[in-house]
């Protein structure tokens, strides 16, 4: 049996299926490369703006983000894993245009993604 992803035992099953992001970031990491994160920092539960924590003692996953309204908590890709929030951060439309620069509100070429697929923000 393969271990648990981070939120299961809470309830939440993680993955990236809804319609929170572009098809570029349905995979583990939710981004087109593992090394960047490219969210919408609003709280899929309560409209707030979700706070990134760098360590640990806040949260238990370190790198993560969190609601100060409703005290959901997300892992550093954006899935809930603790708190009312059952709905990934989004990631918006972007590219990655050069090694050093990354274009946000635009899609890869020959992708389409908008906000108004978005199920939840």
């Amino acid at each position: 049996m393969p271990p648990k992803r981070c939120g299961e035992a809470a309830g939440y099953y993680p993955r990236s299926e809804k319609r929170q992001q572009p098809a570029y970031a349905k995979n583990w990491h939710r981004s087109i490369e593992p090394a960047y994160s490219v969210l919408v920092g609003i709280c899929t539960y309560c409209g707030c703006i979700a706070r990134y924590a760098e360590d640990a003692s806040l949260l238990e996953i370190a790198g993560g983000y969190f609601c100060p309204c409703c005290a959901s908590r997300y892992d550093p890709a954006g899935r809930p894993y603790a708190g009312p929030a059952q709905y990934n951060l989004p990631v918006p439309p972007y590219a990655i245009v050069e090694q050093t620069r990354m274009l946000i509100g635009k899609n890869m070429s020959g992708d389409i993604f908008s906000f108004d697929s978005i199920e939840r923000i």
